[in-house]
């Protein structure tokens, strides 16, 4: 067992209490304590597990056969980790065939495409105003489209970066 004092990452407190993260992060939304200091307090979060969620749960059983860590039992373990490990293998095998491409350079590649259209589309104004002969008329046409295709791409740079975001909350947790 680590001691409080030592944990404090959520990996290393999953591993003390024998759950995974997310179930850490489930548990912090029903209201189990959370960080103190830095520190998660692991006593603290046994306690309200026990009393919340099951009892003995985050407790390390000595006998996984009959039901150990996240109530798992050896056979149950066992199971998990063949197909944990043919998923990595089959992840291995598309990158190396290049069939799989790193985060980073698809959101390079969509946000270059993105910036490019917006250019495009910002010319828009000008290329519509001058087939009208009116001058109020491309006056009114120029502000009108201008403001319209601004509020688009806003749009689409918030769209863009809210995106962006949650892609690197889901590579973090």
């Amino acid at each position: 067992m680590v001691a409080a004092e030592q944990v404090k990452s959520v990996a290393v407190l999953a591993h003390a209490l024998g759950v995974r993260a997310k179930t850490l992060y489930e548990w912090k939304a029903a209201g189990c304590p959370w960080k103190r200091d830095g520190r998660f307090p692991v006593e603290a979060m046994r306690a309200w597990a026990d009393a919340n969620i099951r009892p003995g749960l985050g407790r390390r059983s000595g006998d996984r056969e009959t039901g150990g860590e996240d109530g798992m039992t050896r056979a149950n373990w066992s199971a998990r980790k063949e197909k944990a490990e043919a998923l990595r293998s089959e992840v291995k095998l598309n990158r190396e065939r290049g069939d799989l491409v790193e985060i980073e350079l698809v959101v390079q590649d969509f946000t270059q495409i993105v910036v490019t259209l917006m250019t495009h589309v910002r010319q828009l104004p000008d290329r519509l105003s001058g087939v009208i002969d009116d001058p109020a008329m491309k006056s009114s046409v120029r502000a009108n489209s201008a403001k319209w295709i601004d509020d688009i791409c806003e749009q689409a740079s918030r769209s863009l970066q809210t995106r962006i975001d949650e892609l690197e909350e889901e590579r973090i947790d």
